[in-house]
């Protein structure tokens, strides 16, 4: 069973460009769960428009590719395709009908015991488990070209000052917000980075959009999630922190936790 909560906050601004779904399909006892978050850009003030679109038409195409077929086995690579499909979808819909919109867009497709993620632009996806938190997505952001440079000279810390190394790298960057690539703004998504993961009883996945990570390190969202075990309280928390450390973005966290059969 996956227990899911997800909180979503304009923060300091008075748009909130940031958008969240979690949709729970179920087919002639066949369960998935899907969610995605995006974060919206634009030059035409329409970033809340494109965030909406991204994770609603993103949502949709998976779960019709999902459940539409003659039958309802799965492997790696139809799953793969189905990902990259439903982000070039959005993306098309989003280039036709948002003029100058464009979003982030991370998303998850869980089926059993296996997690298969998506991510195009700089929202994160976190696992989390067994006393660890691991980022999985990479961002696509020049201050993220800028950080693997350190990579090497980060390894030899442990956890707590790396995790805010790592946050300064990204958001003292010169270019801290310039992203290169997003969903629908440049007409073409390049890469679609794709990830598969396996989850066991306890762990959890965390989505969010930068609003969180520009002032929250790795080892402080790692903090918030042991501390509490109800989901809800996780993501009120992250929210509130966010402000609290003085976010100046729209502020957006998604979890999901495996619990129980």
């Amino acid at each position: 069973m996956y227990r899911v909560a997800a909180r979503s906050s304009a923060g300091r601004k008075t748009l909130n460009e940031d958008s969240y779904s979690i949709c729970r399909p179920e087919l002639n006892g066949r369960y998935g769960l899907v969610a995605a978050v995006a974060d919206g850009v634009s030059t035409l003030n329409v970033g809340d428009v494109a965030s909406r679109v991204a994770v609603a038409t993103f949502t949709a195409r998976v779960v019709e590719r999902l459940f539409a077929g003659a039958s309802l086995i799965y492997d790696d690579v139809f799953i793969a395709e189905i990902l990259r499909d439903a982000i070039n979808y959005a993306n098309s819909v989003i280039f036709d009908n948002v003029m100058g919109g464009g979003t982030t867009l991370t998303g998850v497709v869980i089926l059993d015991d296996d997690a298969y993620a998506v991510n195009v632009g700089d929202s994160r996806l976190y696992l989390f488990g067994d006393g660890e938190i691991h980022q999985i997505t990479r961002d696509h952001s020049v201050a993220w070209s800028e950080l693997e440079k350190e990579m090497r000279r980060l390894a030899a810390m442990d956890f707590k000052e790396r995790a805010e190394h790592k946050r300064k790298i990204i958001v003292e960057h010169p270019q801290a917000h310039t992203i290169t690539n997003l969903v629908g703004y440049y007409g073409r998504v390049e890469p679609i980075d794709l990830f598969r993961l396996r989850l066991y009883e306890g762990d959890g996945l965390l989505l969010t959009t930068d609003g969180v990570t520009d002032v929250l390190n790795d080892y402080e969202i790692w903090q918030i999630i042991t501390e509490e075990e109800d989901e809800n309280k996780i993501v009120d928390k992250l929210i509130t922190y966010a402000m609290e450390k003085g976010s100046k973005d729209n502020i957006t966290a998604l979890i999901i936790k495996k619990k129980g059969t």
